[in-house]
Order: structure tokens, then C-alpha cells, then sequence
């Protein structure tokens, strides 16, 4: 890797977010400085950056969860599971999902590896998530209605459903919400949502535009053409984050 990428790879492992005032190329959502830098890479040289910002989250996560074992009380365990949703959220907002902005959609596509081949909508999430450190059924999962793989992820108390085009009832319904990282359900489609502060942004393998992008959720084309939405909350429920942290399977399949 040449040295001048070195800065690139540090930004992601670090988990650090240094916006710019320059807008996204595929959205107006402003670039990040790490983001900036994987523009510059080969796609070989962003999937050897990916790699080592996966391999640094699961690190993380292990000590985390050696300290989750270890805490004796239950006060001690949440500390450990907040700080466990801040590294999930920021490590995913920050580093993996920039890594697979414009990695090309297609309704068969199943790769690993961003910008290397093309996506699918459910693949997208569940590949996301497998390689975050999630232990499911990527396959399994991906091809199965956004709603059973919501499910599956969330808890029923986690999970809101909005109905017949209620698309100001949704936004309502997340600024309501503590910032984190939210699965979203629609007619025929899926996709991440990230909340932070005032801002709500979706990420997508976007089958509109054939690529994955990240667009404010209001402005979203795909969000506005639909009317069934299932909103599920992967960060707040202590159950799917410990199963995170410990490696423990969710889900049967």
C-alpha cells in the first residue's frame, strides 16, 4: 500500500469523523475526510482498508466483551454495552458504511467486498452486519422479507411500523428517537438509517441510481415512493447487543 494511504487507513481505525463542507458525489450529504481519501484508492486499496477497519472493530469488540463477562453488577454491564453502542455506531456511520458508497446494486448481487462486484438491498444489510461482528445467517437472512430479518434483529419493543405512505409520521417518529443505528423496511426494499443529532440519513443499496449511496432520509426518493415502513432499533436493546459483544448466534437459521 503506498504511503500516502497510511492517513486514510489511521482516520477509519481510529473511528474518527472529520467532515468537510463538500457535498457527497452521489448525495448532498457533506463528505468526510475519510471518505475523501477512499476516492483517491484503487477498489483493491478500499478493500484492503475495509479489511483492517473490520478486523480493528472486532478487537474492540472482544475486549469489550471480556469486560462485559467480567462486570459484576448490573450497572457495570450497561457501561459496558454503551460504550459497546458507541463504538458499533460510530465504527458503522464513520469507516464501514463510507467503505461501500458506490459498490454497484443488482437484485442477484451478493459480494463480499465493496466496490468489488454489486449488491443487493438485503445483502447489503446482512453482509454489513456479518462482517461487523454479528453472528447470523447472511444468506439466509438477505433473502428473506425485511420484516423476519427485522425480527430476527430487534426486538418486538424495539420494532414501529408505519403505515399507508404516513412517510412525516416516520420522520416524526425517528427525531423522537436517541441517535443510533436503525434497519428500515419498506415495500420492497431495505436499508440502514443513521440518526445523530438532528440529522437522519439513509443508507442504501439503492436500485434507483445502482449504487449504495447515503442521502438524507427526507429527501430520499426510494423513502417517499413507498407506503409500509418497519423501523427496527438495532443499538438499544441490551439482548442483541450482548449477543454483538459475545459472539452468541441470532437467529435459528
Amino acid at each position: 500500500m503506498k504511503a500516502h494511504l497510511i492517513p486514510a487507513i489511521l482516520i477509519a481505525i481510529s473511528l474518527t469523523a472529520c467532515f468537510s463542507n463538500k457535498g457527497n458525489s452521489f448525495t448532498d450529504v457533506p463528505k468526510s475526510a475519510f471518505e475523501e481519501a477512499l476516492e483517491k484508492m484503487s477498489d483493491n486499496e478500499v478493500n484492503t482498508t475495509y479489511i483492517r477497519v473490520c478486523r480493528n472493530l472486532i478487537q474492540e469488540k472482544n475486549k469489550l466483551a471480556k469486560a462485559y463477562e467480567s462486570a459484576g453488577t448490573k450497572s457495570q454491564k450497561e457501561t459496558v454495552l454503551a460504550k459497546a453502542r458507541e463504538l458499533l455506531a460510530l465504527t458503522l456511520s464513520d469507516s464501514i458504511f463510507v467503505c461501500w458508497y458506490g459498490t454497484g446494486w443488482d437484485f442477484n448481487g451478493t459480494t463480499t467486498c465493496p466496490r468489488n462486484g454489486n449488491i443487493a438491498c438485503g445483502y447489503f444489510i446482512t453482509t454489513v452486519l456479518q462482517q461487523s461482528g454479528f453472528n447470523i445467517s447472511r444468506s439466509f437472512l438477505a433473502q428473506q422479507a425485511s420484516g423476519i430479518m427485522i425480527k430476527t434483529l430487534c426486538p418486538d419493543d424495539q420494532i414501529k411500523i408505519v403505515t399507508n405512505n404516513q412517510t412525516q409520521k416516520l420522520f416524526a417518529y425517528l427525531k423522537s428517537k436517541q441517535d443510533g443505528i436503525f434497519i428500515v423496511g419498506l415495500d420492497n426494499h431495505t436499508g440502514f438509517i443513521f440518526k445523530k443529532n438532528n440529522t437522519i440519513d439513509f443508507i442504501d443499496a439503492d436500485y434507483q441510481v445502482d449504487k449504495v449511496v447515503r442521502e438524507p432520509l427526507e429527501k430520499s426518493a426510494i423513502i417517499r415512493s413507498n407506503s409500509y415502513f418497519m423501523v427496527g432499533d438495532l443499538l438499544h436493546s441490551d439482548e442483541t447487543m450482548a449477543r454483538w459483544l459475545t459472539g452468541k448466534k441470532i437467529g435459528n437459521e
